[in-house]
């Protein structure tokens, strides 16, 4: 769910949207009438968002990386809708709302986790798909409902150096990642974000992480845990180009680092 009932009742008096939360009764009642709407798809557009219930920089090593998912997908069953929904409610800090593919589409924003957990641990997101695998449960094909293009899987990064600089430096970085990331071939690309045709571009200055938005949601593990890997060095290219604002990659270099044939940015 996207926060527990005390969290929700922690923030009645400064978050809006919960002014009428008097008590952890009216809390609980408030999710129950959540998770309600979504079993029926009908969720509003995140409008429950637990980085207005949560601050994460409290719950995050602020010397680590943080990485966070969104996940465009959906059903054409609603049994299976629903037994997704039901996974995702038992999840900490899940967002959703009603965007993706199928008669019953939705999008699922999973809250940031460190490097160092997701290297333990795994991340949410592949969780996520070993669920639906478990349970054989089939997401609708891509492209979307709403506008016939690739849904996709978007990344949120941010690093500690990326947090600690300037707010210029933070945007020629991301500006530099932006145009290194478009360097690839439309086979390289296919082979990396799963698509060529990136209809919302590459990296995105969020003000306070930096969005990925290249890669076609394609609901397998390999896919999946193949963009989690992706993103990881996307991370460390974010590092590098705050560290060499004017130098440039080949399209070579670019590949064999995004791709995992080095691990040593520039070879």
């Amino acid at each position: 769910m996207f926060a527990s009932a005390q969290e929700i009742y922690a923030v009645r008096d400064s978050v809006y949207r919960y002014r009428r939360v008097r008590s952890i009764e009216d809390a609980e009642a408030l999710l129950n009438s959540v998770l309600e709407d979504a079993l029926e798809n009908e969720q509003d557009c995140k409008e429950h968002r637990p980085w207005e219930i949560v601050d994460f920089s409290e719950k995050l090593d602020a010397n680590d990386t943080w990485i966070g998912f969104e996940f465009e997908t959906g059903f054409d069953s609603k049994k299976e809708y629903q037994t997704f929904i039901r996974w995702l409610w038992d999840q900490p800090y899940v967002a959703i709302d009603r965007e993706g593919t199928g008669d019953y589409p939705v999008e699922v924003a999973f809250p940031p986790q460190t490097l160092a957990d997701i290297t333990k641990n795994g991340h949410l997101l592949t969780h996520c798909l070993e669920f639906i695998h478990k349970k054989e449960l089939t997401p609708a094909l891509n492209p979307t409902t709403f506008t016939c293009r690739d849904v996709g899987i978007h990344a949120g990064i941010s690093t500690a150096k990326w947090r600690s600089a300037g707010y210029t430096e933070q945007s020629n970085s991301v500006y530099k990642l932006a145009g290194i990331l478009y360097q690839l071939s439309d086979e390289q690309m296919d082979e990396l974000y799963g698509r060529h045709e990136l209809h919302w571009g590459t990296a995105h200055n969020r003000r306070t992480y930096v969005e990925l938005k290249m890669f076609r949601a394609i609901p397998t593990l390999e896919r999946v845990n193949g963009y989690i890997d992706v993103t990881i060095r996307c991370t460390k290219l974010l590092d590098w180009c705050l560290d060499n604002p004017t130098t440039k990659l080949t399209n070579a270099q670019v590949y064999n680092y995004l791709s995992g044939k080095t691990d040593n940015i520039g070879e």
